[in-house]
C-alpha cells in the first residue's frame, strides 16, 4: 500500500523527532563540591574502634574536578591533620591526606551536602600507634 504524500511527511517528522528509539548514553554529572559552601564536619572511627573523633574537611574543586584542601582529625591520638589532594568523578572522591609521617588514602562518596566512606592510614613511622596502618570509616556533612 502506497501512502499519499500528505501522510508521509508527518510520519517522517515523527520518526526524526523521536530519535528512532535510540538510547541516551550521557554520563552522570560530577558533584560540585564548591556548591553549598563551607566545610564538611563529622566523625571518624578506625576498624578496631580504638581511635575515633571529629573530622573536618575543607575542600575546593577546580574546573578539572581536581580537589585540594585540608583534612583535620580533631580528636585523634594517631591520625594527623594534613593537606589533601585528589579528584572527584561523578559522586566518587579519591583523596590523599599528607601527614608528617605517611599518608591517609580515602575513598569517599560525596554530595554537595555530605561525604562518607573509608580511609586507610599508612605510616612508616614507629610511634607505636596501631591505627597508623589501619583502616576506618568517616561521615561528614555541612
Amino acid at each position: 500500500m502506497k501512502l499519499p504524500p500528505y501522510m508521509l511527511a508527518p510520519l517522517v517528522a515523527t520518526m526524526l523527532l523521536s530519535g528512532c528509539g535510540s538510547k541516551s548514553t550521557s554520563a552522570a554529572a560530577t558533584v560540585e563540591l564548591n556548591v553549598g559552601g563551607g566545610a564538611y564536619i563529622g566523625t571518624y572511627t578506625n576498624a578496631a574502634a580504638t581511635d575515633f573523633g571529629d573530622i573536618r574537611l575543607d575542600l575546593t574543586q577546580d574546573e578539572s574536578d581536581n580537589v585540594s584542601g585540608v583534612v583535620a582529625f580533631l580528636d585523634s591520638v594517631c591520625l594527623q591533620s594534613g593537606s589533601a589532594f585528589g579528584q572527584v568523578i561523578g559522586s566518587s572522591l579519591s583523596l590523599t591526606v599528607t601527614q608528617s609521617q605517611g599518608e591517609i588514602v580515602m575513598n569517599l562518596n560525596v554530595t554537595n551536602t555530605s561525604i562518607q566512606g573509608s580511609y586507610t592510614a599508612q605510616n612508616p613511622g614507629d610511634d607505636g600507634c596501631s591505627n597508623q596502618t589501619g583502616t576506618g570509616t568517616l561521615e561528614a556533612s555541612r
